[in-house]
């Protein structure tokens, strides 16, 4: 644990822009982040990745054959955390209100085909109804996780872009609009079925959803095989510049390519 800290402490002091924060941000509902958990020791099953945004939404598991493990030289020599893609999962409360728009970021790199699975889950539909980023059917391109299939049959609007490789991946979501998901700073991704890029029209929800990371929301299904190093959530769309800023911040200090 301690050659964690010295490692973070280090790449932090040399990561380019390190002066911006996302907290600069309004809207910031949750910011979790493996660097900056240092509590966390290399090798060891995560119970609780805490939420780093000040407004204490920790993602928990509580049963250890579910807990993700902590891989100290994920990505660039940062940490990141391990989902096996067969049950790790982490779960909390988003702080969302009902038929929020939002923008969510990750750093996160598939390591294996995993079917229909979710990377990033929020429950902000119905029960039954999601929305969030994970991997199409067929488990290797990014796609728009959903719980409302308009011609995909899974609710899983694939992209042309692949989920293996570490990337920086933002989905920008505002109800009855497309919504917009971006790898590494491009331009929207386009989708397999044209329809898929058609807004949604969220007619319903509830306020403070949950969400999972590494499966579906509660838990329960559609793992994914993959390491994740951070990420953010916000309870409103964020424009284009600020996308902008926040993507270079990351991919600055993660040493990943962004346009």
């Amino acid at each position: 644990m301690i050659a964690l800290r010295g490692r973070e402490r280090g790449r932090t002091h040399r990561a380019r822009g390190e002066a911006f924060s996302p907290r600069v941000l309004t809207g910031l509902l949750g910011w979790w982040e493996a660097a900056r958990s240092t509590e966390l020791a290399p090798g060891a099953r995560v119970a609780l990745w805490r939420d780093l945004s000040g407004n204490g939404r920790d993602a928990t598991q509580p049963l250890p054959e579910r807990q993700p493990t902590l891989l100290a030289d994920g990505v660039n020599g940062l940490p990141a955390l391990r989902f096996d893609g067969v049950e790790d999962v982490l779960v909390g409360r988003t702080g969302l209100a009902a038929r929020s728009p939002l923008t969510l970021m990750v750093v996160v790199r598939g390591e294996a085909a995993s079917p229909s699975g979710r990377i990033v889950s929020l429950g902000t539909l119905a029960p039954g109804e999601e929305i969030g980023v994970g991997v199409d059917a067929a488990g290797s391109r990014l796609a728009l996780s959903t719980g409302i299939p308009p011609g995909s049959a899974t609710g899983e609007r694939a992209t042309n872009v692949s989920a293996l490789g570490w990337q920086v991946v933002s989905l920008v979501f505002v109800p009855g609009r497309p919504p917009e998901l971006r790898s590494n700073g491009g331009a929207p991704l386009g989708f397999s079925i044209p329809e898929d890029g058609a807004g949604l029209n969220v007619a319903r929800g509830a306020a403070d959803p949950f969400f999972a990371l590494g499966a579906a929301v509660g838990g329960v299904g559609a793992p994914t095989r993959m390491l994740l190093a951070t990420a953010l959530l916000f309870g409103r769309a964020l424009d284009a510049n600020e996308r902008s800023r926040l993507e270079r911040w990351i991919g600055g200090r993660y040493g990943l390519g962004v346009g």
